[in-house]
């Protein structure tokens, strides 16, 4: 840009000497002369230079006059050596700088970078005076806060602007005393404050600038630019008033540091963008592929090292950036092409054969083709359009990779004929479990594995997964995670060709890839069904009895051992049953050894059948049978109870008549039972103990059985003498039901439970701990527990009809026998048809026993019980495992706390966690509670902080007949609120 600028000089020397620089072109200005001052302004009237270089001595007056005709133009004064005091008054007056005009012009040298700074100096003058007149404006209608402080009585006066900019009405609060600073945020206080003091030194400016937070009447912070000064002072120089503004400038710093953020993310997404430059780079550095741009009028633009390397071409050559046509020209002269090209792909021929000649043939560039070297190595070119038009094509090295084809082509081929010479089958599978591959062929029976396991033939097995859908995959399965090597893993098929099952082995190998990670299994696999049919059926030879098709003895003798083994460990009993049939002999005489071997295999069909899965049925010999039970319960008693039912089981199965062609016949057993539980006895001296019991059944007259313990034995007999007194006190009504009350937390009596006692003639009264479970194991349960529903809701309906007694709820307690008779519901409902009781207060209690097994058939029973208004309670809740999981699925109105949680709350830690666990969950359920077995005011108290409403124990009453029990809740009631 050309410079106009106005010389002032009276003195010809100076004037030609700037003259000479001007159009040496020293100077890039175009310059005006004027002589005097009558001239200066002339040309000022007319012109408006860029700058003035004015002398201080003119022919007709000084530069001083034409001061005020520059109009703030950029203006330097020239003095001569010795006027340096004019040319101080000169920067004090407006002008913009000063020169020193030597005899040796040696002024002009710096020249032209004074005028550059008078210029600059001009230009920051100007938007100095455009930013001071915009603040100007600004200020006389900015949006401030203004306030007026005095230092000795600290009052204060603001505006209406500062209160609203804060949510205050004005005058809201008071300003004395430095009120306003109990709004300023904790963490600012002190720097304002210092602001303030500092402008209050008489050494300082007297005045500040702070930005600071201050809370807003809605309670959000606001930040606030301060700005104060002193506006007045006294006779000694002591500040009096200070006066300034407050700005609102909160979106100005959330806009700062969005900013500042901005700034943060764009320096780091540079950083990132530097960095992967890099690494693109690199990458291109050092992939094993040779790679070129290639732009749309085939100039290479872009290309790595390995293009270089692999091509064999000169770095000259290629550096220039020539076109694809220069580098095929080069490439065909040199040879590398062969004659005719003949090294290239036929496809390809003719495009390369284009790029020599350069004739434009307009060829479609081949995406993919082969090219040999000279020294044999072949090349695969490929060629991809980018989104910018250009083309990159990428030349790699694939002589190994077509070797190693070929070598497998030829392994291939002699693994093929392997498989077709072989009578196993080879399998791969992925390391999902998809079989790969699968070779099969030569023989049918080799597909049959993969047609019944997956539905296809072997060749259409692949892509297919092998699911432990049946109980014979669960083993492969396992084997397969564990990415282990196994070896003959046999397993069964149902096969759809032939009857039975067919049967398989297989062996697998992990494979892994070079890093080692796991990558699928192979394998071969066979089938070994007419082996497993011999080894079959040695075994039945060696341990079945042919007759019967039952273990034989020596398999009796194996399992008996490992049964004792055991128990041993377990801690749970087993039991020796031998069985002989009376007067067999007899049989085989008079009808024959068939009609004997027939009894036999009836017998055999029987024993089995009463037994359980896991349990043993053996043939000992004759017309022996031996039964094992195994893990039976841990307790003695129980464990004998067990055997005895099961035992009287088989008697009652045994006498049922036999059908012998067309005869009836009927045999009797006797039984022979010892129980064990660990190695005190041998294999041999069990069996022998069991013969000795034997045949002390015989001896009692056989159709009996005999325990070989006397002890034992004197148990069942008075279990057995119990379960008939127990079926005659049922008939001759002996048994009656006692009621025990449930108070609420005011102690009144607001139910009953109901519980069954024996009066016995002989015994007394017996306790329910000795029949109840007798009559659970003898099925007298189910009568008994008709009679105690029956008897209680007859006691519901005659309480209902007096006014005193109508209020009360009772609770039965229900087996879970009789809950899963099919016709339970029906029972229920018709007892209550019959007594006519409310079913609105009847409770049936059940306990966790009864989850355990058809937890849908108990749900949809209670449910539609619960649809007639029966309740239900879950008794002794706590004392077992399984309820848990099925609470809050179980339509319960009630949960009942066992009295073994009860007893111990005040001196038990555990227990009176346990007790406040339940009853919160019961109350987060939405179920009452009833705590059992309080016996101490204590117990009460604790129970009843802890949200507990209903109690029963021998603190509110032990269970009493009716009569005594109505009399207590009228007693009782009468005296409570």
């Amino acid at each position: 840009m050309t410079l106009l600028v106005l010389q002032i000089e009276s003195e010809a020397a100076h004037r030609d000497a700037l003259l000479d620089a001007v159009g040496a072109r020293t100077l890039p200005w175009r310059l005006q002369v004027a002589g005097s001052v009558r001239q200066a302004r002339e040309m000022l009237a007319s012109a408006s230079p860029d700058a003035i270089l004015v002398s201080h001595r003119l022919a007709d007056g000084t530069a001083f006059d034409l001061l005020p005709d520059f109009a703030g133009r950029p203006s330097i004064l020239c003095v001569a050596p010795g006027e340096e005091p004019a040319a101080a008054r000169a920067l004090h007056e407006g002008f913009s700088d000063y020169l020193i005009k030597d005899a040796g012009l040696s002024y002009l040298e710096v020249l032209p970078e004074q005028v550059a700074a008078a210029l600059r100096h001009a230009d920051v003058l100007r938007r100095l005076r455009e930013t001071t007149e915009r603040y100007e404006v600004a200020l006389a209608g900015a949006d401030a806060g203004l306030w007026d402080w005095r230092f000795h009585s600290g009052g204060s006066t603001v505006n209406e602007r500062w209160w609203t900019m804060l949510g205050y009405r004005p005058g809201e609060f008071d300003l004395q005393g430095n009120g306003w600073l109990t709004l300023v945020h904790p963490d600012d206080r002190a720097g304002v404050q210092a602001a303030m003091d500092f402008a209050g030194k008489p050494d300082t400016p007297r005045q500040y600038e702070i930005e600071f937070r201050m809370r807003h009447k809605e309670g959000h912070w606001i930040w606030i630019q301060s700005r104060g000064k002193v506006v007045e002072q006294g006779p000694e120089g002591q500040p009096l008033r200070l006066a300034g503004t407050h700005v609102d400038v909160t979106e100005r710093r959330r806009a700062e540091t969005e900013r500042r953020l901005a700034q943060m993310a764009l320096q780091k997404t540079s950083q990132l963008l530097e960095h992967k430059s890099q690494m693109l780079e690199d990458m291109l550095n050092s992939i094993s592929q040779g790679i070129s741009l290639v732009d749309a009028g085939n100039k290479l633009l872009a290309y790595n090292p390995r293009y270089l390397e692999l091509l064999e071409l000169p770095e000259p050559l290629v550096a220039t950036l020539p076109t694809v046509e220069k580098i095929v020209q080069f490439q065909t002269e040199r040879g590398d092409f062969g004659q005719g090209f003949d090294l290239i792909e036929q496809q390809a021929r003719d495009y390369v054969a284009s790029q020599y000649l350069a004739n434009g043939a307009g060829l479609n560039v081949p995406d993919l083709y082969l090219r040999k070297t000279r020294a044999g190595r072949v090349i695969e070119v490929r060629t991809r359009m980018s989104l910018t038009g250009n083309r990159v094509r990428t030349f790699t090295d694939v002589t190994s990779y077509l070797e190693t084809q070929s070598a497998l082509r030829e392994s291939e081929a002699r693994f093929r004929s392997l498989t077709e010479l072989m009578t196993d089958w080879y399998w791969e599978l992925d390391a999902q479990g998809q079989f790969m591959r699968s070779e099969a062929s030569g023989t049918a029976q080799r597909g049959v594995l993969f047609r019944q396991t997956l539905g296809k033939a072997a060749q259409e097995a692949v892509g297919q997964t092998v699911r432990a859908t049946q109980e014979q995959w669960q083993e492969w399965d396992a084997r397969i995670a564990s990415r282990r090597e196994f070896r003959d893993f046999v397993f069964p098929v149902e096969s759809a060709d032939t009857p039975g099952l067919r049967y398989f082995s297989m062996s697998g190998l992990p494979v892994f890839d070079e890093q080692g990670v796991f990558s699928g299994y192979r394998g071969t696999g066979r089938d070994i069904t007419a082996q497993k049919l011999a080894e079959a059926e040695i075994e039945r030879l060696a341990f079945y009895d042919v007759l019967c098709g039952l273990p034989n003895r020596r398999l009796l003798m194996n399992r008996l051992a490992q049964a004792l083994a055991a128990s041993a460990r377990s801690g749970q009993h087993g039991a020796l049953l031998f069985i002989d049939l009376d007067n067999f002999k007899d049989l085989n005489d008079t009808l024959g050894h068939d009609m004997g071997d027939t009894l036999l295999g009836q017998v055999a069909k029987r024993l089995v059948g009463c037994v359980r899965e896991s349990d043993t049925v053996a043939r000992f010999g004759g017309d022996e049978f031996v039964v094992m039970l195994e893990d039976l319960n841990a307790g003695l008693d129980e464990a004998v109870g067990q055997v005895e039912a099961a035992a009287r089981k088989i008697l009652q199965a045994l006498n049922r008549p036999y059908d012998l062609d067309g005869r009836e016949h009927h045999s009797t057993p006797s039984i022979g039972i010892t129980v064990f539980n660990n190695h005190e006895q041998s294999v041999d001296e069990l069996i022998k103990r069991a013969d000795v019991a034997m045949y002390q059944a015989k001896a009692a007259g056989r159709n009996t059985l005999r325990f070989f313990d006397p002890q034992m034995q004197s148990a069942v007999a008075d279990r057995s003498a119990l379960e008939a007194d127990l079926r005659q006190g049922l008939l001759r009504g002996e048994l009656r039901l006692y009621y025990q009350p449930v108070v609420d937390e005011q102690m009144r009596v607001i139910g009953a439970e109901a519980l069954v006692r024996w009066q016995h003639p002989l015994r007394g009264m017996v306790s329910p701990a000795q029949f109840i479970p007798m009559a659970e194991q003898s099925g007298l349960i189910l009568p008994l527990g008709q009679w105690v529903l029956q008897t209680a809701c007859r006691q519901l309906a005659a309480w209902a009809r007096s006014p005193q007694t109508a209020g009360i709820a009772l609770s039965v307690n229900v087996s879970a026998r009789q809950f899963r008779q099919p016709d339970f519901v029906a029972q229920v409902l018709a007892v209550l048809a019959q007594s006519g009781a409310s079913a609105q207060r009847l409770t049936l209690e059940l306990t966790e026993s009864l989850l355990l097994s058809d937890v849908k058939d108990v749900i949809a029973k209670m449910n539609d019980l619960k649809a007639h208004g029966i309740g239900f309670a879950l008794d002794d809740f706590g004392t077992g495992y399984s309820s848990l999981a099925y609470l809050k699925r179980l339509p319960l109105d009630q949960l009942k706390i066992d009295q073994s949680f009860v007893g111990d709350v005040l001196t038990n830690a555990n227990d009176a966690a346990i007790a406040r666990t339940i009853l919160a969950l019961a109350h987060s359920l939405d179920l009452g509670v009833v705590a059992e077995g309080v016996e101490t005011e204590g117990q009460r108290a604790f129970l009843l902080r802890n949200g507990c409403k209903a109690f029963q124990g021998y603190l509110f009453g032990k269970p009493q007949p009716v009569a005594d029990f109505t009399l207590a809740h009228l007693a009782t009631n009468e005296t409570k609120p």
